[in-house]
C-alpha cells in the first residue's frame, strides 16, 4: 500500500451567503476536491456574529449530487444563548465532492473548516 501524506490545513473559513452555494476549499482555491485528493474534516466552528437567532445550513455533495446534511437548519439562539457551535468527527470529501452553506440572514455567521488534505 502507498504511503499518503496528510497535511494540516483551514480548509475554508467563509460567511454563507443567504441561499444555499458552494463552499470555496481554501488549499485548492476551488470548491470541487480535484483528482487524486481526499479532504478530512476533523473540525467546524460556526460563530454566530448578531445578537438575534441564525440559522445555518451545510451539507457534503457528493460526485454523483447526492446529499449529506452536516447541520440543517440548524439555529444558534440569541444573545445570552448558544454563539458558538463545534463539530468535531471526521468528514472525508473524495475527489468530485464539494461543500454547501446558507444561513438565515445575511453576515449573521461565520463559519471555519479545519482538516487535512490527502495527497
Amino acid at each position: 500500500m502507498p504511503w499518503e501524506q496528510y497535511t494540516p490545513a483551514e480548509t475554508a473559513a467563509s460567511t454563507p451567503s443567504t441561499p444555499l452555494s458552494d463552499v470555496i476549499l481554501t488549499p485548492f482555491n476551488a470548491a470541487v476536491v480535484p483528482a487524486g485528493r481526499k479532504v478530512c474534516i476533523t473540525d467546524i466552528q460556526v460563530t454566530r456574529k448578531v445578537t438575534a437567532t441564525a440559522t445555518i445550513t451545510l451539507r457534503k455533495v457528493k460526485s454523483d449530487g447526492s446529499q449529506f446534511a452536516i447541520f440543517e437548519a440548524l439555529e444558534l439562539g440569541p444573545s445570552g444563548q448558544t454563539s458558538i457551535l463545534q463539530r468535531s468527527g471526521i468528514i472525508v470529501l473524495e475527489p468530485g465532492d464539494k461543500l454547501v452553506a446558507s444561513q438565515g440572514t445575511a453576515g449573521a455567521i461565520n463559519v471555519i473548516i479545519s482538516g487535512s488534505v490527502v495527497t
